[in-house]
């Protein structure tokens, strides 16, 4: 049996986020592990490596707090480094679900300097009602569980 706090319904609808993105941007983007030259690897969300495209989804609807900040600070670190560890320019998209997500990212925070800074690219999800539904759902469940 699965913990409570299972993030495996999570990922699936963050796949469904990769599929709107890769759409948009019209070049697939598989999820993998990436070996960095210095030997660690990281897992991204999607790389399409012709392309030059890197992505991470962030699955979270409604207030951000200190650990979905901290999520998605390692999420615009990582992407920096493969760039950084590829070389040369790569389009690099954070995906999110909702308005708070999108104000960190673009408002006075230091996480939306890095935004700017690194030319990072916001694309804003759009989610059915029922999505919505589930994901904020599988949170409350989270959050019980981790409380």
């Amino acid at each position: 049996m699965k913990h409570p706090s299972d993030s495996s319904k999570q990922t699936r609808l963050e796949k469904r986020l990769v599929a709107q993105v890769a759409k948009a941007l019209g070049a697939s983007l598989p999820a993998q592990p990436l070996r960095l030259f210095c030997g660690a690897s990281v897992q991204v969300d999607g790389v399409n490596e012709k392309k030059r495209v890197l992505y991470e989804a962030f699955s979270h609807i409604g207030e951000i707090k200190s650990g979905q900040e901290r999520k998605l600070a390692r999420d615009l670190l990582k992407l920096i480094a493969v760039e950084r560890d590829r070389g040369g320019k790569w389009r690099k998209v954070i995906c999110v679900h909702d308005q708070p997500a999108v104000r960190l990212l673009s408002g006075r925070s230091w996480l939306a300097a890095v935004v700017h800074d690194f030319r990072f690219e916001i694309f804003r999800a759009s989610a059915s009602a029922s999505g919505r539904a589930r994901l904020v759902a599988i949170q409350r469940r989270q959050r019980m569980v981790n409380a």
